[in-house]
């Protein structure tokens, strides 16, 4: 009795995700995201499935699984399921960007103006928005989410440019 429990367990834990399946977002970049069925799951082994169904998904098309980003929640039981989401491209065999995997953080902040061009921070995790009067507050700010890879050199020198002009 114990082995035929200890057999369905494993059995159950091994298939216990929902999946979206393959996603198309752009000409070669996919996503997948799955739920599992337990609370008793960790985002670990979430993704961890996830990834071995977009390395088929790209083999199956003569390619190369690059992992762009992923994201997850672990699972808790009596309250919540674990889940994930992982962001990838197929790509050729012998293309540079498979030499080594280069995740591309998800932005919890976003910049914004105001029709006083002040910029504003919004944090996406509470709502919450401040204005930066001083020029120097704002510069150094922005230099992080630069240097935190969060904002590109350009959307860096237009906001520049926006905050010397004041």
């Amino acid at each position: 009795m114990k082995r035929l429990l200890t057999t369905g367990f494993l059995l159950f834990s091994a298939f216990a995700y929902a999946s979206s399946g393959v996603v198309p977002m752009g000409q070669d970049t996919f996503m997948i995201s799955a739920q599992s069925f337990t609370g008793f799951s960790s985002a670990g082994s979430v993704k961890a499935d996830i990834y071995k169904e977009g390395s088929a998904y790209c083999a199956t098309l003569g390619k190369e699984f690059q992992p762009v980003n992923d994201h997850g929640v672990d699972g808790v039981p009596g309250r919540s399921f674990a889940s994930a989401e992982v962001q990838f491209r197929c790509l050729n065999k012998g293309d540079p960007e498979l030499s080594r995997p280069t995740m591309k953080p998800i932005a919890n902040v976003r910049i914004e103006s105001d029709a006083r061009e002040k910029v504003e921070i919004r944090d996406k995790r509470d709502g919450r928005s401040q204005g930066i009067d001083d020029m120097y507050a704002s510069l150094k700010k922005l230099k992080d989410l630069l240097d935190s890879g969060i904002i590109t050199q350009q959307e860096f020198d237009e906001q520049k440019k926006k905050i010397l002009a004041q």
